[in-house]
């Protein structure tokens, strides 16, 4: 099943905030790529290009130019549910930013939440 991709922003620290159709949210690191997929690196030259980012035509996947894409399944199946960061964050699990998330105050601010 395809989750199709609404909406994607760029995030500091090489996170994606990615909303899909069925109206959850996820945050993607990218940071794990930039290691592992040479292709990626042009984000730490070129910061500008992250910030790009866009949604693929037809919702699949999302693409920053015709050389770097990520599909909707990558996203869907590997980013982090933002409502659940949330809701462990108002029962006392560790923050988002102890966990490796981007801080929940500029997520939600980022969001329009």
């Amino acid at each position: 099943m395809f989750h199709k991709i609404k909406s994607v922003s760029a995030l500091p620290e090489y996170k994606l905030s990615v909303e899909f159709s069925e109206g959850v949210t996820k945050i993607y690191d990218v940071k794990p790529l930039l290691e592992k997929e040479t292709f990626f690196a042009t984000f730490m030259d070129q910061p500008e290009v992250f910030a790009s980012v866009s949604v693929d035509v037809g919702g699949y996947g999302i693409v920053w130019n015709d050389e770097l894409d990520l599909s909707c399944d990558e996203l869907w199946e590997n980013g982090n549910d933002e409502k659940k960061l949330i809701e462990g964050l108002k029962l006392g699990e560790k923050s988002g930013e102890e966990q490796g998330y981007i801080g929940i105050k500029e997520s939600k601010s980022r969001l329009g939440l």
